[in-house]
């Protein structure tokens, strides 16, 4: 495989690049020069895989708790958690803490975070 880089970025993963008057061929793909730029370098392209991180369902309290101490969130759950006796009471007792629960949604609301900021904690407090 191959990949172009222009001043305007990489474009990769081609089997056949070529340079015309006022395009590149990328495998019969038209790239004109006013996207892609008119001067690139051709060259191989070996397709490394991301390594992909598979949220966890659920956590443990104190997993949880350190992950939210270590952004600097905790003392905001805490507050939240003040206000709603039941909500309260879950996070307290709970053995785990369910990514998926209705609790975590609405904490991430409430915190402004979005589902894979939530995705990015779950990761992180198992790692903790």
């Amino acid at each position: 495989m191959k990949k172009l880089t222009t001043e305007k970025g990489e474009f990769a993963n081609y089997s056949s690049i070529v340079k015309n008057s006022d395009h590149w061929d990328c495998d019969g793909i038209i790239i004109p020069f006013t996207v892609a730029g008119s001067e690139g370098v051709i060259e191989e392209y070996i397709h490394i895989p991301i390594q992909t991180v598979e949220v966890p369902s659920s956590v443990t309290p104190r997993q949880t708790r350190l992950a939210l101490l270590q952004v600097a969130l905790l003392d905001e759950v805490e507050l939240l958690l003040a206000s709603d006796k039941a909500m309260q009471i879950w996070w307290e007792y709970s053995l785990d803490i369910q990514r998926n629960h209705e609790h975590i949604a609405t904490m991430g609301l409430a915190l402004g975070l979005s589902s894979l900021q939530l995705d990015d904690l779950f990761i992180l407090a198992s790692t903790l």
